[in-house]
């Protein structure tokens, strides 16, 4: 901890008045080192473990400049809080709450799965800040329930995961609304090269502090692996948590379905535990948090996404059911125990599928996990069947629960009598009703079928030749009026780039014969790629602080940019580093506007820099070859698609020292490199 307080730091009085009544007394090392940045105002890249004080880092400097400010009395939205989850929202504005309650200062929380008119009649109230999912803010903006006129600036909180989960193309069109001065802040428990391109993308220069340990794992945490068979988890699980009857304990599962059938299993056994994930209903979850941080349950179970960035205290115990897929995932669960000091305990469950994993997370904790010692007495066998369990809007079903009740509601009053007729009629409902096997194996069936009819589908996709442009609709009296909605809808400011077909003329205004006539056009996008890409460069490199000039040119299915000037070094660091995340870019940009090839590639080049996207992964298989020989050991990539995978493969098919093979599911795979002699 910092030996500075609050006092130190400059804070407005009513500030540190409210601090001290929340018994905020010492800064921790983030807090210290990025307030004061925030306190000017300045732009930020914040890297920081899981659970440093990492909300109270932004909150506290942005409440303080609003103190500041001679018409903070004003009613007008002037800050903005983007959470990856609902749950990390909410805890983002029980914080901002805390600090801000008694100074006047007032939060709306905008999520998914909550009352949509509630957060429509907190916004019009024009609170401080604005705490929310990216995808609710983004619904209520288009619905213009909200502007961003007056936004003084914009935080990324757990940036890192926003990006993982897909959130990139929301946050890029919530900055693109806000005021280019706006101050952006982006915090982080790891680093990612994506979020400095969109800060230079949107007139920002971050200052970089990164408090990130090189020790990944914190010491006062013991954390172990336990090798068992598949179905050796849920025994050793009972014996573990039988063993540990006051753990105040966190169960992670790689997925939603198997994260319910754990928690139903262990409720079986009269555990106090309880599974949390996205296809339960917010009021649910809600809930569910709310008992657990009272310890009204004592164990849940849950996924990645229902856990990330929560500030759960005491928890002693973590358990990996799942070992996870991300290694940096690994650090995060284990990080939610042996928080402030305390000692914590994790312990991960490595079954037959999951040995892929502890390779990657060995390879990026840079050392060995330590292996439990299992016996015979530490699994419990005698612990029920597998539940079965049906996934509902906003709730999970126990199936077998399920049936007894309709069993039950079919079986007469023993006290009844029943006449001949009654007494057959119920035998045929007897003879015609399924066993809980049968209704298993039903669901299971049709799971099945569903599946392979998915399966079918989708190769049926995969075999079509044609690539249909994207297309829109619209229905007015004026191509002129129609044209600038389609050139708003599809971002671009080149009418010569839009193609229209007329679908349908509609009946003329006045008794279908004369006046304005509606018509419905088709808008879509020419394949004007080079024009595309050129107009998209030229509005990139004019807000961004680089000096460079550029020129593209397209041969075949690949388009060729060429970057010159006076900054086209930077592009060409660390191997090409940004020219990957412009060209990453540029064909997301493409790809919103037309369905791309699979086949069609771009590549940017400098002149000291040969930017073939196939040199670039042959130097990565290069350096990972020589790492894996320095040590001795194997080593992984990240995730690649096939095409990336197969040159990786070539590169280092006829290199006797190692071996490679393509590991996990689906079409992004990791390739490990083997260290052979």
């Amino acid at each position: 901890m910092s030996e500075i307080t609050f006092e130190q730091l400059n804070l407005e009085n009513p500030l540190l008045q409210s601090l001290d009544n929340i018994k905020f007394k010492t800064p921790t090392p983030i807090q210290e080192n990025v307030i004061p940045h925030l306190k000017e105002s300045e732009d930020i890249i914040a890297l920081a473990e899981t659970g440093s004080g990492k909300t109270a880092a932004f909150i506290i400097p942005l409440i303080n400049q609003i103190l500041k400010e001679q018409d903070r009395d004003k009613k007008e939205i002037r800050y903005i809080v983007l959470s990856p989850t609902r749950e990390l929202a909410q805890q983002t504005h029980e914080v901002c709450k805390s600090i801000g309650k008694s100074l006047g200062i007032h939060s709306s929380l905008l999520i998914g799965g909550e009352n949509i008119q509630k957060q429509k009649e907190s916004i019009s109230k024009k609170p401080h800040f604005i705490i929310a999912t990216p995808g609710r803010l983004k619904d209520l903006f288009q619905q213009k329930i909200l502007n961003f006129k007056t936004i003084k600036g914009v935080v990324l909180d757990e940036a890192d995961r926003l990006l993982d989960m897909g959130f990139k193309d929301e946050i890029c069109f919530l900055l693109y609304q806000t005021p280019k001065e706006r101050q952006l802040m982006m915090f982080s428990a790891t680093g990612n090269h994506e979020l400095s391109s969109i800060a230079y993308r949107f007139n920002a220069e971050p200052k970089q502090i990164n408090l990130l340990s090189s020790n990944l794992v914190v010491d006062k945490i013991q954390h172990t692996v336990a090798q068992v068979g598949d179905n050796e988890k849920m025994p050793l699980l009972t014996y573990i948590l039988k063993e540990n009857t006051e753990a105040y304990a966190l169960i992670f599962c790689n997925t939603k379905s198997e994260t319910h059938v754990v928690a139903t299993w262990l409720k079986k056994l009269n555990f106090p535990a309880e599974g949390i994930s996205g296809d339960l209903a917010q009021n649910k979850r809600t809930k569910l948090l709310s008992d657990f941080r009272s310890k009204k349950t004592k164990i849940l179970v849950c996924t990645d996404v229902a856990a990330r960035g929560l500030d759960i205290k005491d928890v002693n115990l973590v358990i990996n059911y799942d070992l996870p897929q991300d290694p940096s995932n690994y650090i995060h669960r284990i990080g939610r125990t042996g928080r402030a000091g305390t000692e914590g305990r994790a312990i991960s469950f490595c079954g037959f599928y999951d040995c892929e994993y502890l390779d990657a997370i060995e390879s990026v904790l840079k050392e060995s996990v330590t292996k439990e010692t299992l016996t015979n007495d530490m699994f419990i066998f005698d612990i029920g069947e597998r539940p079965s369990l049906e996934r509902k809007p906003g709730k999970i079903i126990d199936l077998e629960k399920s049936i007894k009740k309709k069993d039950n509601k079919r079986r007469p009053l023993e006290n009844k009598k029943i006449g001949r007729r009654n007494s057959a009629q119920e035998k045929r409902k007897e003879t015609h009703l399924p066993s809980i096997e049968s209704r298993k194996r039903q669901v299971n069936a049709t799971k099945l079928k569903d599946s392979k009819t998915m399966m079918n589908r989708d190769k049926d996709l995969k075999n079509k030749k044609t690539f249909s442009q994207r297309k829109l609709v619209i229905t007015s009296t004026n191509l002129k009026d129609a044209e600038s909605q389609a050139m708003l809808h599809f971002k671009i400011k080149n009418q010569s780039f839009l193609e229209n077909t007329i679908l349908e003329k509609g009946k003329r205004k006045y008794f279908g014969l004369i006046g304005p006539r509606k018509i419905k056009y088709e808008f879509k996008i020419k394949p004007l790629y080079k024009e595309i890409i050129t107009e998209y460069l030229k509005g990139f490199f004019a807000n961004s602080p680089f000096n460079v000039d550029f020129e593209v040119s397209k041969e075949g299915k690949k388009l060729i940019g060429q970057i010159t000037g006076e900054d086209e070094a930077l592009f060409s660091a660390n191997d090409g580093e940004l020219l990957s995340s412009l060209e990453y870019l540029l064909r997301k940009h493409l790809s919103k506007l037309i369905n791309l090839e699979k086949a069609f590639t771009i590549q940017i080049n400098t002149s000291d820099f040969i930017n073939s996207h196939e040199r670039r992964l042959e130097v990565l298989a290069q350096k990972l070859r020589d790492k894996a020989v320095k040590r001795k050991n194997s080593v992984i990539t990240d995730t690649m698609s096939p095409s990336d995978r197969y040159i990786v493969h070539q590169f280092l098919n006829n290199d006797p020292r190692v071996s490679t093979s393509s590991i996990g599911k689906g079409h992004y795979k990791r390739v490990r490199i083997n260290f052979e002699k």
